[in-house]
């Protein structure tokens, strides 16, 4: 969140890193927490950065970036865990997040934004 010193509403751009930045997002009330999901394609690194602006247009520099790397995809190629996953499909999401398993279309990570002024 940021705090705007007039009270103002703020919006918020967040660059992820990879070229396909957020545009400005918000309006959110001074003070309310931002939260923003974004979906890399590509494994890597990245840096990400957000700044702030309020409604008249005053704007913030941008933050430090914040340090990430999303992982290559993981195939499940063993039979066995696809007949155990049909068996038992309610233990999928829990089995999912324990091995790290992320869908062929990309990586998602949702970000809370929480900024003092």
């Amino acid at each position: 969140s940021t705090v705007d010193p007039e009270g103002d509403q703020i919006y918020y751009l967040f660059d992820w890193g990879d070229g396909k930045p957020s545009g400005w997002i918000g309006p959110y009330v001074s003070g309310e927490t931002a939260e923003v999901g974004h979906k890399w394609v590509e494994k890597g690194s990245y840096q990400i950065r957000v700044k702030a602006k309020d409604e008249h247009g005053a704007m913030s520099d941008w933050s430090d970036p914040l340090s990430i790397s999303m992982p290559k995809n993981k195939q499940l190629i063993n039979s066995l865990f696809f007949n155990f996953f049909e068996r038992f499909p309610q233990l999928f999401p829990i089995i999912r997040t324990l091995i790290g398993y992320l869908p062929p279309n990309g990586f998602e990570m949702g970000l809370s934004i929480n900024k003092l002024a």
